[in-house]
């Protein structure tokens, strides 16, 4: 992480279970940060890094995820159903671990000019109407 965001930084403690709906996090810096079941369904994230973060169980629904960087960390069984994540950047982290994206839902999520390089999804993953993962940037787990 470069530190050059200008909204807020979180590093390392726990925002689990935390209620964000319509939260305006614009620019904001999440690292190491545990977002277990965190609701921020229709907030403004637009341009916020989140390096290895947890968020299992979170909703990100309809949320403005423009241009959000997910560096590694687990997105498991997370809600990005109807999210903004035109120009979103999936990739690993700086020690090569990948995002996992296993149960996600990503329904109707609008994904264009996204980057998804280093992605691991299950069968239960939910994409977008039409979308298939490109090989070079996905790995399936198998139960």
């Amino acid at each position: 992480m470069d530190g050059k965001q200008g909204g807020p930084r979180l590093r390392g403690g726990s925002i689990a279970d935390a209620e964000l709906s319509e939260a305006i996090l614009q620019d904001a810096s999440f690292e190491g940060v545990l977002m277990y079941g965190a609701d921020l369904s229709y907030s403004d994230l637009s341009g916020s890094v989140f390096y290895i973060v947890l968020a299992l169980g979170a909703n990100f629904r309809g949320a403005n995820l423009q241009k959000v960087q997910f560096l590694g960390g687990s997105y498991e069984n997370v809600d990005f159903r109807d999210a903004d994540l035109r120009g979103a950047i999936f990739d690993a982290d700086s020690v090569g671990g990948a995002v996992d994206l296993s149960g996600a839902d990503l329904s109707g999520a609008k994904i264009d000019g996204a980057t998804f390089r280093s992605v691991h999804y299950s069968e239960s993953t939910k994409f977008p109407v039409g979308f298939e993962p490109d090989p070079s940037g996905f790995e399936k787990e198998w139960s």
